[in-house]
């Protein structure tokens, strides 16, 4: 085998593996959804807020969420860890720290199919003087096996009325879909600033736990390793063609 054709092998393998890593950064999704299960409550009445997740799409699935929740302390009474609740018999645990509002849900198994993980029960209060609040998330993260997906901040708004009893159901869906492709309302793994250290770690820093592996979840955002690939690329490519060049004009 001459030289131009292990040049143009060489090259060809580069560029495949270049690619096929590539896709495996950029693929990386789901969908967070916050839905009430009404959209208008009375004065010192409840609404049940269910976190849900769709449209997983993180390798072998997610097994880590935090969050930091968001209320209007003027309207609702105040969130404690017996206020949110882990979905029944769906292998999430979840732990809550009011002084700072963050939450972290973890599973023993890799979640990848459509799943309510937990609820957020939220009561109004009895002098509340405003006639609608809004619930949200915002610092959104997930986890699967080898890197951290940042979320967008979302929320859903709930009416209040003078009125006994519950509102309608249905709730003011509002989506958060991160994604490595920047279109809509995505984000890319390594747009955000990348975690020091290990990303469970963090989260239970921040909400004082620590009940968790001590195995580092490295961050592998685009920017760290497919752009150097490229200019590889870029220069086995120029490489390949001047050798090309000076073979064919030895001919």
């Amino acid at each position: 085998m001459n030289m131009r054709k292990k040049l143009g092998i060489v090259l060809v393998i580069g560029l495949i593996l270049i690619f096929l890593m590539t896709m495996s950064v950029l693929g990386y999704s789901y969908t967070t959804n916050l839905v009430p299960d009404k959209t208008s409550v009375a004065k010192g009445d409840t609404v049940v807020v269910t976190i849900k997740l769709s449209g997983i799409d993180a390798g072998n699935g997610l097994f880590n969420f935090s969050a930091v929740l968001n209320y209007d302390t003027e309207v609702f009474e105040e969130v404690t860890q017996g206020s949110i609740a882990a979905t029944q018999n769906s292998g999430w645990t979840v732990t809550y720290e009011p002084s700072t509002k963050k939450m972290l849900l973890e599973n023993a198994s890799l979640v990848n199919s459509d799943s309510d993980i937990a609820t957020i029960t939220l009561r109004v209060k009895a002098d509340a003087a405003a006639t609608s609040a809004s619930i949200g998330l915002t610092e959104i993260k997930a986890s699967n096996e080898a890197e951290e997906i940042a979320g967008t901040d979302i929320s859903t708004t709930i009416q209040i009325s003078n009125t006994a009893g519950g509102g309608t159901g249905g709730g003011n869906l509002v989506t958060n879909t991160p994604s490595n492709e920047p279109t809509g309302n995505t984000l890319t793994p390594g747009t955000n600033e990348p975690a020091n250290g290990n990303f469970i770690n963090e989260v239970e820093n921040m909400i004082g736990t620590n009940d968790t592996s001590d195995e580092d979840v490295p961050y592998t955002g685009s920017e760290n390793y497919v752009l150097p690939l490229i200019v590889i690329a870029i220069v086995l490519g120029v490489i390949s063609f001047v050798n090309y060049k000076k073979l064919d004009s030895t001919k």
